[in-house]
């Protein structure tokens, strides 16, 4: 069993079980303590898990954080991959954006264009872009998180269903070289859905994202045409690119 293989039966074990001892994995996956201690530590370096004495155990879902706060955090970062979004907007355009902070900082870029319809379910975004006269705004409904100020839900997915965009901008929690990552059900179908609905999908993720694992792998490869940061991907992350033609700018 190779490394990959081996951290994703521990992952399934550890969501399972909640804890699980060094030992056990080293009988149940057939490999040395001395392996299983050695894919701890790296897994643990990766935010997959928390070591602890004798074993490990799962990381506990992130609690979501004031949209506000998310707002101002790593600003400089966001604002750079914004600019460099900018790029890819055209007049006319049927564009996609999720809730994401980063996504936000695109806002003040529609100015320069006209005409563009943008499907939404951020409610931050929606008030940001109802200051531009060039731009029209669908809110999408659903149920509505008083924390993150997005919708999700199944009143959500059907409704961009019924919608086809140019273009999606799609921000993550965290990008590997298997793809990007969310750590809820609800996020990961809302940017999939967009995703499936759109001709071309562009990823944001700023570098502290690097190298960062939730629960779901919301977005892969296959489905991605650009990447966009504010710092020179892993190598890693750069060779799978280049596989799948996946556009890199940062």
């Amino acid at each position: 069993m190779i490394p990959y293989e081996r951290h994703e039966a521990i992952m399934n074990l550890l969501r399972e079980k909640k804890y699980v001892r060094t030992e056990q994995l080293s009988k149940a996956l057939y490999v040395s303590v001395a392996t299983i201690r050695r894919d701890l530590t790296e897994m643990e370096k990766n935010g997959f898990l928390q070591r602890v004495s004798g074993g490990a155990r799962v990381i506990e879902e992130p609690k979501d954080r004031p949209v506000e706060y998310m707002v101002e955090e790593n600003v400089r970062k966001k604002k750079h991959i914004a600019r460099l979004a900018s790029r890819y907007l055209r007049d006319d355009q049927r564009i996609s954006l999720d809730a994401g902070s980063t996504v936000l900082q695109l806002c003040p870029y529609f100015e320069r264009y006209n005409n563009l319809n943008v499907l939404t379910n951020g409610l931050y975004t929606a008030l940001e872009l109802m200051k531009i006269d060039s731009v029209n705004v669908h809110l999408l409904g659903g149920n509505l998180n008083k924390i993150l100020l997005d919708t999700k839900g199944t009143d959500t997915m059907s409704q961009i269903g019924m919608h086809h965009s140019d273009i999606a901008f799609i921000s993550c929690r965290g990008i590997t070289a298997r793809g990007s990552f969310d750590p809820n059900d609800d996020e990961t179908a809302v940017k999939r859905a967009f995703a499936e609905n759109s001709t071309k999908v562009v990823l944001f993720a700023d570098s502290s994202k690097f190298n960062k694992t939730f629960l779901n792998v919301s977005l892969g490869y296959d489905v991605i045409d650009a990447i966009i940061s504010d710092a020179p991907f892993p190598e890693d992350i750069q060779e799978v690119c280049r596989n799948k033609n996946v556009e890199m700018l940062w």
